[in-house]
């Protein structure tokens, strides 16, 4: 089984006694309900799994918005085997999207206290957290995780941190150790099929038929709920954005998925887009003032698909191939890519900033913003003006040689994005 963050989730709020109902949000396929599944059997006694969407007849349960014994009664009748005792019984609630319902429940039995209740969705931004639910997001697996799953130890990336805290460079050996697996990621990603596949053959080509097979499953379920108006707009958008990313535009072109494509027209499937988990946005800030969400425009904004892996698995191999050049850093669309994809999935709020021909991405952790270029020292030296200037927090110029400080600013190696936020890099400011 693949070590995931989540379970420390689940560990947290099991300790807590005043434990009250809360869901999980997050993509298809990231492994939400197999992680809770082997979480809630190992410690309840009793658990009462119910699917909405595999099993329509489910959501009858909540149909007439009973009391709490009511719904335990509906429930015991109505699936075989069904056994609830108070104090003792987790009821695990799959793909709620379906049955709006028991969300409403769910709220009942946070206040009643006598049943745990988790339940899963996977279209984000479904439901909105309230006193008596709360919502945690869930992601594939993070770098560090991949790292985890091919036995890099935590002894190991607390010296990486170290390295990062007292800005040490590693050694050399390390050093492309860590590389290497920031590479494979890139082509892996974080589906846990993918990522499993990869454990166990170590094939890219096998890897890349399970990543194939995963963008198909997305593209049927979506086009399943989508209005039969909206289908050809849908079909054309999704094919357009690793097009579009692919080719290195720094602004979504409507005109190149279709001429008669608006931002107006197309809103739908693009929100729709985002809320199944397959893509997300990063908007363009027209400068680094606080709040950063006043300073952007709805329609200008650059798609980011969410796991690296599945854009790898939309693209010929022999392109991965020179993407996954890492001598090739500046303007690689897949690089940028898979480093907003990594830090997406430790939800940092991502934007991206133009200043003159400087290009870069600016992530948003707390109230702090990092600005991030790609082997590029003229636009270090813009951003570390933009510190100065109380502009940014702190900026780094990512690049594939070992960590680095000099009077232009910090170059660092592709792997410590696992740490921005985390150390005292952050404190720095520069004179």
């Amino acid at each position: 089984m693949l070590r995931r963050k989540i379970i420390q989730t689940f560990e947290d709020w099991y300790a807590n006694p005043d434990r009250k109902s809360f869901i999980i949000e997050g993509p298809p396929d990231i492994g939400k309900s197999f992680v809770l599944k082997s979480f809630a059997f190992q410690k309840y006694k009793q658990v009462v799994m119910l699917n909405f969407n595999q099993f329509p007849y489910m959501r009858r349960i909540f149909d007439a918005q009973l009391d709490v014994d009511g719904m335990i009664l509906q429930l015991v009748m109505l699936i075989k085997g069904a056994v609830c005792v108070p104090h003792e019984t987790l009821i695990l609630m799959d793909e709620l999207e379906y049955c709006p319902e028991a969300y409403e429940a769910m709220k009942k039995f946070s206040i009643d206290r006598r049943y745990d209740c988790i339940g899963t969705v996977s279209r984000l931004a479904f439901f909105e957290a309230c006193d008596e639910v709360s919502i945690v997001r869930m992601h594939g697996l993070d770098f560090e995780e991949f790292l985890w799953a091919n036995n890099v130890t935590s002894t190991l990336l607390d010296q990486v941190h170290q390295s990062f805290v007292q800005k040490d460079s590693l050694d050399l050996e390390l050093h492309e150790y860590l590389l290497k697996f920031f590479k494979t990621y890139l082509k892996v990603g974080g589906m846990p099929k993918a990522v499993s596949t990869y454990l166990s053959s170590h094939d890219i080509n096998e890897v890349r038929n399970v990543q194939k097979a995963i963008e198909e499953g997305y593209k049927s379920k979506m086009l399943m709920h989508v209005q039969p108006k909206e289908r050809d707009r849908f079909i054309k958008l999704y094919a357009s954005i690793p097009e579009q990313i692919t080719k290195g535009n720094m602004r979504f072109m409507y005109k190149e998925m279709d001429e008669k494509a608006t931002h107006r027209n197309s809103f739908k499937s693009i929100r729709y887009i985002y809320r199944m988990g397959w893509a997300f946005v990063l908007y363009k800030l027209k400068s680094t003032n606080f709040p950063l969400v006043e300073n952007t425009r709805s329609d200008n904004f650059i798609f980011m698909i969410r796991d690296i892996g599945c854009l790898s698995g939309l693209l010929k191999e022999g392109t991965v191939e020179q993407f996954c050049d890492l001598s090739l850093l500046q303007h690689n669309p897949f690089l940028i890519n898979g480093v907003a994809d990594i830090l997406a999935k430790r939800n940092i709020k991502l934007y991206f900033a133009e200043h003159g021909q400087h290009d870069f991405l600016v992530a948003m952790v707390g109230n702090q913003r990092f600005g991030l270029s790609y082997e590029d020292v003229k636009t270090l030296r813009k951003m570390s003006r933009l510190v100065e200037q109380g502009l940014l927090d702190a900026c780094y110029n990512l690049t594939t040689r070992p960590l680095l400080v000099d009077k232009v600013g910090i170059h660092l190696p592709l792997y410590h994005i696992l740490f921005i936020g985390k150390g005292t890099y952050e404190e720095i400011r520069w004179n």
